[in-house]
């Protein structure tokens, strides 16, 4: 059954399996920081929570034109 709350367990799994990783290697894996990526919700709560570097952006795509770009994060 879908959860009203879904969401917000996703990124809460997501922060806390990327702290666990941060305090046990001293950084989180490239797989954990995609699934961060997958969500921008997700995304922005990491990155205020100091989880993944300042001014890191996410790779969109202009559904228009297929397109690649990186978000620009630094302000």
């Amino acid at each position: 059954m879908f959860e009203a709350n879904a969401a917000n367990d996703y990124t809460a799994m997501i922060a806390k399996d990327m702290y666990a990783e941060m305090l046990a290697n001293g950084r989180p894996s490239p797989a954990r920081i995609r699934n961060a990526m997958s969500n921008p919700t997700t995304w922005e709560a990491v990155k205020a929570l100091g989880l993944v570097p300042e001014g890191s952006g996410l790779i969109l795509v202009d559904e228009a034109t297929n397109k690649l770009s990186l978000e620009n994060t630094k302000k």
